[in-house]
């Protein structure tokens, strides 16, 4: 999950990062973080796609009507909901919700009905990670809590400086395994277990995961299996 993480967090740090020809910000939103936009391929690189929602200050004219919100609703950050114009830290804590959910398997923001789910969002009711998952490391279950942080203000100052965090977690952890190599045999073996086989030619051989821990960094090994008993997104391939 941390390895889901860190590639969703630089694909939105590439965005919200981006410049005009002039050099000054013109920073895009995803607005529709979820699952669904998430993909990882059999050599464990993360892919966010569809920028079809995106809203970016250059676009000539603005093609969503007033009080209407796109994305998709159970993603939709407090201030959204509220009917505030959507920022990078939406897309923050959009991803906060897709990294709580992979954890725990069910989704943050559920009800019986939209007005249900559109209260829990408004009222930002995020059950705590902690005690749902208690082999999770704490400054890894830290990090998704301050995304999930009902005021932008609060969570990290750029996508980018998340992705920084979990970096640093994931040293700490020194973890033996190469996290994007037990992301692509996860990928595999779902695929097998679907009855979909292996893709062939597949040209992604860097993932930006391998960046994350130096090969100077003490490891220690993971516990047997341990790969296999943690829930996954339900992303596609």
């Amino acid at each position: 999950v941390a390895a889901v993480a860190v590639g969703i967090l630089r694909g939105l740090a590439a965005a919200h990062e981006r410049t005009g020809p002039d050099g000054r910000p013109v920073p895009v939103v995803h607005r529709d973080v979820s699952p669904h936009n998430v993909l990882l391929t059999n050599r464990g690189m993360v892919k966010l796609i569809d920028f079809g929602l995106a809203l970016t200050p250059d676009r000539p004219t603005e093609t969503t009507e007033p009080g209407i919100v796109k994305g998709k609703m159970s993603y939709l950050a407090p201030e959204i909901v509220g009917g505030r114009r959507p920022i990078p830290e939406s897309d923050q804590f959009a991803c906060g919700s897709v990294l709580w959910e992979a954890l725990v398997g069910r989704k943050l923001f559920d009800g019986s009905t939209d007005y249900e789910v559109y209260c829990r969002l408004r009222d930002c009711m995020v059950q705590p990670l902690r005690p749902l998952r208690p082999d999770v490391p704490a400054p890894f279950v830290q990090i998704i809590q301050r995304a999930l942080t009902a005021h932008s203000g609060a969570r990290f100052p750029s996508t980018r400086e998340m992705a920084r965090q979990i970096g640093t977690t994931l040293k700490k952890v020194q973890l033996r395994k190469d996290l994007h190599t037990v992301l692509a045999r996860t990928v595999v073996e779902a695929r097998q277990g679907l009855g979909l086989g292996i893709r062939t030619g597949d040209p992604s051989s860097a993932t930006p995961i391998a960046q994350i821990v130096d090969d100077n960094t003490p490891r220690i090994d993971l516990a047997p299996n341990a790969a296999h008993h943690t829930p996954v997104p339900q992303i596609a391939s």
